[in-house]
């Protein structure tokens, strides 16, 4: 082999290589691509649900109670949802998983698992919920509720700005850090717009306590007050708003039971714990206070445990969205529906993510005596369940890739395994 042809198959060595070594793209006359050397789909589908759920045994339903509140997307625009509830017995009281999976059309799955509970006709269970803090008498109350065993819900608020961060307190000692008020400012009620920038700006500070927004709150005055009246002509105002929360995805959570730390500021401790204990129902939400001008709830406290401790009660927190206890029940539950169906409903706000700004306010320091506890007997932990509200009581704060999301709605499927495309 002479020198020149060495050097040709060297040099078609060399471009056979380079040639490999390249990605090829054909083009049509058009300019269409003939040969699709895009890498495969590596990116899961998006996959959001409601939470943990709850169901009164043998209480009726269809495939909606399992899909209501889930939404999921991908990038490619081709998605397939699965729900198993296969291990769910309706009519038995207790707590199941139902596993909710999403695949695309490259087979990427995303898949979250949540806790359902069917509450028993005949459980007991007392939600203890604490208003307005964090506040100097925060970690009090988390003593005694780590000494007794139990768990609640504090529906915060940020009024006390040195305490803001035992938020993550709350929430690491695995109670509920919920919804109450930024500002507890009632001219909140002005409007859908104002009430939903103080909720979010809430949301926000609850998120960075314990890196997770809630679902879960209560109404400054609760749901059935006047109050909104000296800001908002509506009459129908606090319907409206009720369903706008509904319809975002939140649930509102008035009380049955009140311990009348609300009445004024300090009230004797006796008095308080013959308020809250005054009730039997089977399932209790009871209202009390967390900050420093309700001392005495924090000293009527561990009698108030041990008392439904005594009467078989378990103590749950708020984590559901399909628990209800609002003032008026069933009457506002069908008030509501109507409301909504009538389109006269004004609608939430489109972006809830940013809130708007919020009135400057003077910060509160908040201050309260040391409170002395006793150890108590074990409680067993619990969870949720829905109760009809009674009456309210008064309830007056003394304080100086992105396609559009899918929400599938099938009325009549079984609940074994439910897939929609």
């Amino acid at each position: 082999m002479n020198l020149f042809q060495s050097w040709r198959k060297a040099a078609f060595v060399i471009t056979l290589a380079t040639i490999a070594a390249t990605t090829i793209s054909c083009t049509n006359k058009a300019g269409a691509s003939i040969f699709d050397s895009t890498p495969d789909d590596t990116i899961a589908p998006t996959l959001t649900t409601r939470g943990p759920m709850m169901i009164m045994e043998g209480e009726p339903h269809d495939s909606t109670f399992l899909t209501r509140g889930v939404k999921y997307s991908d990038n490619s625009g081709e998605a397939k949802l699965t729900i198993d509830a296969s291990k769910v017995n309706w009519n038995r009281q207790g707590i199941y998983e139902v596993t909710y999976s999403v695949n695309d059309s490259a087979h990427n799955v995303t898949t979250v698992t949540e806790q359902l509970r069917v509450v028993g006709k005949n459980e007991k269970i007392v939600y203890l919920t604490f208003d307005d803090g964090p506040s100097v008498c925060t970690d009090q109350i988390l003593n005694i509720l780590r000494q007794e065993r139990v768990k609640a819900t504090f529906f915060v608020t940020a009024q006390f700005t040195p305490y803001l961060n035992r938020m993550a307190a709350i929430a690491k000692d695995g109670h509920e850090v919920a919804i109450h008020t930024y500002s507890h400012n009632f001219k909140i009620y002005k409007s859908i717009d104002s009430y939903f920038a103080d909720l979010n700006k809430l949301n926000d500070l609850i998120e960075k306590y314990t890196g997770k927004r809630s679902r879960i709150m209560r109404f400054p005055g609760g749901s059935s007050n006047s109050i909104y009246r000296k800001y908002n002509s509506d009459p129908k105002f606090m319907d409206r708003l009720c369903v706008a929360l509904l319809d975002s995805g939140y649930q509102f959570v008035d009380w049955n039971l009140d311990s009348g730390d609300a009445r004024g500021n300090n009230i004797a401790a006796d008095r308080l714990v013959r308020s809250a204990c005054g009730s039997r129902h089977n399932i209790q939400c009871l209202l009390m206070h967390d900050t420093g001008a309700k001392r005495t709830t924090v000293t009527a406290l561990p009698q108030i445990i041990r008392y439904f401790k005594q009467h078989g009660y378990e103590f749950g927190v708020l984590n559901s969205v399909d628990y209800q206890c609002w003032h008026g029940g069933a009457k506002k539950k069908a008030r509501l529906e109507a409301l909504r169906k009538s389109g006269n409903a004004a609608p939430a706000p489109v972006k809830t993510e940013k809130p708007a700004k919020v009135e400057k306010k003077t910060v509160k320091t908040d201050s309260a005596a040391p409170v002395a506890t006793k150890p108590a007997t074990t409680a067993k932990p619990a969870t949720t369940k829905t109760a009809p509200a009674t009456k309210p009581a008064a309830h007056s704060h003394v304080e100086s890739k992105t396609p559009a999301h899918h929400t599938p709605s099938h009325p009549k499927a079984k609940h074994d395994t439910i897939t929609h495309q």
